[in-house]
């Protein structure tokens, strides 16, 4: 009986693969069709552009990213006299700078005892990278010149600039080509929605939002560095279609040479969904919305890494501040009142998470988003009216099922291999782990495929680091489930940052 369950198990997990490989076949044929398009168009002489955008750029301690940022953005192929860069900084960096001091000493207390292992790790990956972490514990154990490196490594660190003091050296010597103005946000408290609500007030206080149908709101993460042409895509896309939000989605390779094979194969991966998940949902949400059908595809979300919103019914609605993120609950609130989220064919470069503690902080931070129940459905009816009622139950069980999937998709794969173990089905046991790897082969051949398309990538990492697909599953579920025994044990949730 487990055996024909096991095998019935596989067979889908085999179907769900090559339907993948198809429809994602297919989009990376649709996207590289869109991307020529807009490149003629606007190299044939783009219309005057009908819109405004206003780039919110959100940062805390972000002093290395700072001028490539500025430098990214100088590549976008966009009139200049429709564009403002807004950098975002926040008085909470100054403020967390005794938290920093505090756990500078933690780690030297530990380096000094020896504590190294792997608590040693999940500790500290919440103040210091992992890779910063893993070079101080071989230098320290070096030699005496080795920990005198360290403490002068760890002074440095908390010595250095704030991002604020960062932003404006940086603008005061022409780094942004575009015109700028940057925005500090006063106080200690509140996330990145909080800041980017402040930067909203502070920029209709100066009427700089004066036509707000026609301005779109764009939000780009420290680390992001948009394709040249994506403000010129936006541009033409809204010069057909006034939409409510547009979304450029992620790419999250930068830097992935640099990452060992779990980071830099969940970089790929996390990719791979992007083109596979999140971009043909949105199309068919859209669609199901131009056809009138309230009952169709509901649940989605936005991205940071490259959202624009219409400043419009933004100015009403404003960044959700409840959930440490901003940008799921506010795509799921467009959708729920019937608003498209159009997306946009070139992409946007950013990173992943470096390590594997930090990549099970950031999941447990998008979980809670997604676990968001009550708000996104209220703020909907509040700032466009009555939800119809088959709309907002098919939202709420898609939710639900997203959320269950992610929660349990590593504890049933474990399950059902421990089932085999077990019982002694070795020949189900095989059947299923060739399952997971034709899976894992499928999301790496089609972000290959989009890669070498696309983005002239000059190394891409093959077989070394396909065989960790097979265990991704497994450590996705992780920050899902440690944010629900947070909740089940009414234990305050970590206030990690989310700029990014």
């Amino acid at each position: 009986m487990l055996s024909a369950w096991v095998f019935v198990y596989s067979a889908v997990l085999t179907l769900r693969a090559l339907w993948c490989w198809r429809q994602g076949g297919l989009r990376v044929a649709h996207i590289a069709r869109e991307q020529r398009e807009v490149a003629r168009e606007w190299s044939a002489g783009p219309p005057p552009p009908t819109i405004q955008v206003v780039l919110f750029l959100p940062m805390l301690r972000e002093q290395g990213n700072v001028r490539d940022l500025f430098e990214a953005l100088n590549r976008l192929d966009f009139p200049a006299e429709h564009l403002l860069v807004v950098p975002i900084t926040t008085e909470r960096e100054t403020a967390d700078q005794a938290d920093r001091t505090r756990a500078a000493q933690a780690l030297l207390e530990d380096l000094e005892a020896r504590r190294t292992g792997a608590r040693f790790f999940w500790k500290h990956s919440r103040s210091f990278p992992v890779r910063k972490l893993s070079a101080w514990v071989k230098t320290f154990q070096r030699d005496e010149e080795g920990r005198r490196e360290v403490r002068a490594a760890l002074q440095s660190a908390l010595e250095q600039p704030t991002t604020r003091e960062c932003v404006e050296r940086a603008l005061a010597e022409g780094a942004s080509r575009a015109p700028s103005f940057h925005v500090h946000f006063p106080g200690v408290r509140g996330n990145k929605a909080t800041q980017m609500n402040h930067a909203l007030d502070v920029l209709r206080e100066r009427g700089v939002l004066a036509h707000p149908e026609r301005t779109y709101i764009g939000v780009y993460d420290a680390d992001s560095r948009p394709h040249p042409l994506s403000l010129a895509s936006l541009a033409l896309a809204a010069h057909k279609d006034l939409a409510p939000a547009f979304q450029q989605y992620p790419i999250y390779l930068k830097g992935a040479e640099r990452l060992g094979p779990l980071m830099r194969n969940e970089a790929w991966l996390q990719t791979a969904r992007s083109l596979c998940v999140e971009y043909p949902r949105q199309l068919e949400v859209n669609r199901a919305l131009l056809q009138g059908r309230m009952a169709g595809r509901t649940f989605t979300y936005c991205i940071g890494h490259g959202e624009f919103l219409r400043a419009d019914w933004l100015l009403r609605a404003r960044f959700p501040e409840l959930q440490p993120i901003d940008d799921l609950p506010t795509g799921y609130m467009l959708s729920l009142a019937g608003q498209r989220i159009v997306p946009l064919p070139f992409f946007d470069v950013c990173e992943v998470a470096d390590s594997l503690p930090e990549f099970i902080h950031q999941t447990s931070t998008w979980f809670a988003g997604q676990s968001d129940y009550r708000d996104p459905p209220a703020r909907a009816a509040r700032h466009f009216g009555p939800i119809p009622l088959v709309r907002a139950v098919r939202g709420r069980v898609e939710q639900v099922l997203a959320n269950v999937q992610w929660a349990t998709l590593g504890l049933v794969r474990l399950g059902v291999l421990g089932a085999c173990l077990l019982t002694g089905s070795w020949a189900a046991g095989l059947v299923v782990l060739m399952a997971f790897t034709l899976e894992a082969a499928v999301n790496w051949g089609l972000a290959l495929r989009l890669v070498e398309g696309h983005l002239d990538a000059e190394h891409l990492p093959r077989l070394a680091y396909r065989w960790s697909s097979v265990a991704r599953p497994l450590f996705s579920s992780v920050g899902p489930c440690t944010y629900l025994l947070r909740r089940l044990f009414a234990q305050e949730l970590p206030r990690y940052k989310t700029e990014r």
